[in-house]
């Protein structure tokens, strides 16, 4: 836990916030009545807005006191995967599960975003800990906890919706085996449950899209290749991993199932964990696209962390077991370093927001093709700037009165344009405003993403 810890703390505040982490920000910096009327179009229930809005009056605004937040709950999340891997299986598994989401590099990643994945992990793990407390000792506290934990765990991310509801099915296994009148096997359970619940959330997903009672954005469909990196950043990201952690669990699964069937319960509940948060997305995707996002299946990386760790727990020799540990944590500590790479080279992109507030001068405005680039810019920028969006594609929470028409640019003498992609600029090129305006150009990015224009009169 303490190597978690301190791999999370490395280059914290390195990389400039984005958009998402910019939604929180400025739903942080608003009210809880704005949170309570707005969360949705940050297209998350607003349990971590609430929890972040609390945070900062006690710590501050700083992008360290912001990042800290998921750091600490990540940290949080290690202690209970350690917890629930000895719970559902034993202490052998506990450890290695622990160590397997320490140098995760998927996990790493979400344990530094200013958003509420670190924190939904966390109370996924709680949520599953207190539930087979339950179910193994019937003592109310632990239905309480788990209730709560629920609870916090929906209200935080609503891809733990999936997660719930496997947890039903855990509920009702439990249930019949008290039952004298009800007597179905625990695959039947979990195999008919699981292919309900892809049923019901397709059939619920697509009522509400037509309601419109939640805002779905349009992107591309998802593909194969979709499809393939989602797997394949749950599975670990390191091919080498993909291949062997699919072979161990698949082993195991299949030993278990004929020599241990003690532990055939957990290992079904972890198997329509697993299903179910894939296939749901996957099975709306073409409806709405929005709904497959790789970040979103950290949830589901939970459940292959403990699959994998018990299928390594398996292994007879402990020496043969320990070096399977020791090959995961060789080829995700690759993965670390190319992820501490990236962070070191997007430190560049936060230098240039920190430059135009050295440069900017009186009569000058920013202008941003959208909120993609806005939000992170007005941030750094601490709104002291004249900066302005043109299009409300991406719109910031309580930012929305910065959206500026093209026309009004003329009345500055320079202007600065940050574009989402370089690629941008030949689109904007074409724009009627783009060409009247009377302009000369001052300086610009190397790589395209910001220019500074002299208005000519």
């Amino acid at each position: 836990m303490s190597i978690g810890f301190l791999l999370r703390m490395a280059y914290l505040t390195a990389r400039p916030v984005w958009y998402d982490e910019v939604i929180t920000i400025f739903y942080a910096q608003s009210s809880f009545s704005y949170i309570l009327k707005h969360f949705v179009h940050g297209s998350n229930p607003p349990f971590a807005y609430f929890f972040y809005r609390i945070w900062i009056l006690c710590f501050g605004t700083s992008q360290l006191s912001f990042e800290i937040v998921s750091v600490l709950f990540s940290v949080l999340a290690l202690f209970m995967m350690n917890r629930v891997g000895r719970l559902l299986f034993d202490a052998w598994t506990g450890v290695i599960a622990v160590c397997l989401l320490a140098f995760s590099s998927y996990h790493l990643f979400v344990s530094q975003q200013i958003r509420g994945y670190s924190m939904a992990c966390f109370f996924a793990l709680v949520s599953i800990d207190q539930l087979f407390r339950f179910t193994k000792k019937g003592e109310r506290r632990f239905l309480i906890g788990w209730i709560l934990s629920c609870f916090f765990m929906i209200g935080t991310h609503f891809y733990t919706v999936f997660l719930f509801a496997v947890e039903c099915l855990v509920i009702l296994v439990a249930w019949q085996k008290e039952s004298k009148t009800l007597k179905m096997s625990q695959w039947l359970i979990y195999a008919a449950g699981s292919l309900l619940i892809l049923f019901a959330s397709w059939i619920f997903l697509h009522v509400v899209q037509a309601a419109g009672f939640f805002p779905f954005y349009a992107r591309p469909v998802a593909g194969f290749s979709d499809v393939q990196l989602v797997l394949q950043s749950v599975f670990f990201l390191s091919k080498p991993l993909v291949g062997l952690s699919i072979m161990l669990v698949s082993a195991s699964g299949a030993w278990i199932l004929k020599n241990q069937k003690q532990a055939a319960n957990q290992l079904y509940f972890l198997a329509a964990w697993f299903l179910v948060s894939v296939g749901v997305p996957l099975l709306i995707s073409s409806a709405i696209p929005s709904f497959f996002y790789v970040r979103y299946y950290i949830f589901t990386h939970l459940a292959w962390v403990l699959l994998t760790a018990f299928a390594i727990r398996l292994i007879p020799m402990k020496l043969v077991r320990m070096t399977v540990v020791f090959v995961f944590i060789f080829y995700l500590s690759f993965l670390i370093s190319d992820y501490f790479g990236e962070c070191r080279a997007k430190q560049a992109q936060k230098e240039i927001f920190q430059n135009v507030t050295r440069e900017f001068q009186a009569g000058d405005v920013i202008v941003h093709e959208n909120g993609w680039t806005f939000g992170p810019s007005y941030y750094y920028h601490q709104g002291k700037l004249n900066e302005f969006f043109l299009t409300d594609e991406f719109v910031v929470p309580t930012l929305e009165e910065h959206q500026m028409a093209p026309q009004e640019i003329g009345r500055y003498q320079r202007f600065w344009l940050f574009l989402e992609t370089p690629d941008d600029m030949l689109k904007l090129a074409r724009e009627n405003w783009f060409q009247k305006l009377n302009k000369k150009l001052v300086k610009s990015d190397r790589a395209g993403a910001w220019y500074l224009f002299k208005i000519t009169k």
